[in-house]
């Protein structure tokens, strides 16, 4: 019997080759694992080279993929800067506006700060009011994400919340029209709000 690099083996039971011809193999998802049989998982053919091949192959795949987690990892905290930066930027421009030279006065509100001099402070019940009407046939289901606000376009089977399942009759649910402010009641606190582009 040939010897085997465990780190060999690891690498190539992982690799999508093998992870495909499992799943083909197996007798489908059972509590989230493979329902594989043993005398399956016997007959699957496993190719296997000399026992330096497996280690020149396990050291080549272990700095390879140390270096491309090293680059994912750069990427990821340059992205996590970059939305950082772009928060920053968004509320410095919707508390105090485009001009840094614009005299500022104190907006009366301690999470919002200095505000520009010439600025008003209102309610938003002030500002919006309350419509509720039934939806109708024919308009797209829209959804309010705390990732993106409302949806332009109509909710895809893959992200449907939670995988809830949709009512068919639109009158079920509210209508929205476009230049309306619609909210998660349940995530609004996490940003589930947004400006609705179309009718839905």
């Amino acid at each position: 019997m040939k010897e085997i690099n465990p780190n060999f083996f690891n690498w190539a039971i992982r690799s999508k080759l093998y992870v495909s011809y499992f799943g083909s193999a197996s007798d489908g998802v059972r509590i989230g694992q493979w329902d594989l049989s043993k005398t399956r998982m016997k007959g699957i053919p496993f190719i296997l080279p000399d026992e330096r091949q497996q280690g020149l192959i396990t050291k080549y795949l272990d700095q390879k993929t140390a270096q491309i987690d090293e680059a994912i990892a750069i990427k990821q905290q340059q992205i996590s800067l970059l939305k950082e930066r772009k928060q920053i930027i968004i509320q410095q421009a919707v508390t105090q506006g485009l001009d840094p030279n614009v005299p500022m006065k104190d907006s009366g509100v301690d999470w919002i700060g200095m505000i520009p001099e010439h600025w008003e402070v209102l309610a938003n019940r002030t500002l919006f009011s309350e419509r509720v009407e039934s939806g109708r046939e024919g308009l797209p289901l829209l959804s309010v994400s705390i990732h993106s606000g409302v949806s332009s376009e109509e909710v895809s089977e893959e992200d449907n919340v939670r995988g809830r399942v949709k009512i068919e009759d639109k009158t079920k649910y509210v209508l929205v029209k476009k230049g309306d402010v619609a909210f998660n009641m349940m995530r609004a606190w996490q940003g589930g709000i947004g400006a609705v582009t179309t009718d839905g």
